[in-house]
């Protein structure tokens, strides 16, 4: 197969939707590149946005990264970039930057395509470099991965309600978060009977670190009335739910039950585990009709147990 050839492109392109399932196991939009160098994959990426907490982590620049770092050089020449998703400005640039030869991307980018859908800054004759570009590759493929991702996290829900992920370092949103932890978790504090949970010592700057994965119910308007929220462990394969929360004045709508499907239907997942008071019973109610068993009991103060629990797939 020729350098370039169709047939050599698609197998490039398959390896830059495996690096793109990657990043779905970890619930970040999945966005996949290797960079290929004399028919050799020399760097690979995807994307990391929300798991580093960085802007920057595009699959592209941690391709580009890992790339350099194998040639012990900046300049990439004589190299191809693969990827998913077409380039953004940033990645574009970075590629301009890197004098890398070629890029070949899958599905456009409507919002920030700067490889042909919102402007061409790859083949701008005023930069001192032109970066040749090959689009469409495998398109439906990477286009489905992308619309079923967020078709799957983000949809309207019947009952008027809308359930999507959220971005718990934004100081807005861990407000939210602090004021919904604040009107719902005393309800189970006083069903175990006791004050001092966690939840309820949080300050929106604990939340805001918290590095957590959070999902959210919002009211038309914006309010901010369920949230569940967890961390992807094991190599991504276990779900572990952290917290859940829902406002005592929309109690008994099925908005418990809803994020916890929503986050039990991400890919890749093998095992899911829970924890909460044993005394909770509408929250032990909850996991059990989801499937989840019993594991195990933790006294966390005299006569006051959690319940373990772990659901498997």
């Amino acid at each position: 197969m020729e350098n370039g050839s169709p047939s050599q492109d698609q197998r490039w392109m398959e390896e830059a939707i495996a690096e793109a399932r990657k990043a779905e196991l970890l619930a970040e939009v999945p966005i996949g590149a290797v960079i290929v160098k004399d028919g050799v994959v020399i760097g690979r990426g995807h994307n990391l946005r929300e798991t580093g907490r960085d802007p920057t982590a595009h699959a592209e620049m941690v391709a580009i990264k890992e790339a350099s770092e194998a040639l012990d050089a900046w300049r990439l020449t004589d190299c191809d970039l693969y990827v998913t998703l077409e380039p953004c400005p940033m990645c574009a640039g970075a590629i301009l930057q890197s004098r890398i030869r070629r890029v070949v991307y899958g599905a456009p980018d409507p919002k920030a395509g700067c490889c042909g859908t919102l402007m061409n800054l790859l083949q701008d004759d005023r930069f001192n470099h032109v970066t040749e570009v090959t689009s469409g590759v495998l398109q439906a493929e990477c286009g489905a991965m992308l619309s079923d991702f967020f078709r799957r996290l983000r949809k309207k829900s019947k009952d008027g309600f809308e359930y999507r992920p959220f971005d718990i370092a934004d100081p807005a949103h861990a407000r939210a978060v602090h004021e919904l932890q604040q009107a719902s978790y005393p309800v189970e504090a006083r069903l175990i009977g006791l004050d001092t949970i966690p939840p309820l010592l949080d300050t929106p700057e604990t939340l805001a670190a918290c590095g957590e994965s959070f999902v959210g119910c919002f009211e038309t308007g914006g309010r901010l009335v369920g949230a569940i929220s967890y961390k992807r462990i094991d190599g991504g394969e276990t779900l572990d739910v952290h917290r859940m929360m829902v406002h005592p004045d929309r109690f008994r709508l099925g908005i418990a039950s809803k994020l916890l499907a929503s986050v039990l239907n991400l890919p890749g997942l093998r095992k899911a585990i829970v924890s909460t008071g044993t005394a909770n019973a509408p929250a032990v109610s909850l996991y059990e009709r989801h499937g989840f068993q019993p594991t195990g009991l933790v006294e966390i103060a005299p006569d006051i147990t959690i319940t373990q629990f772990a659901k498997t797939f």
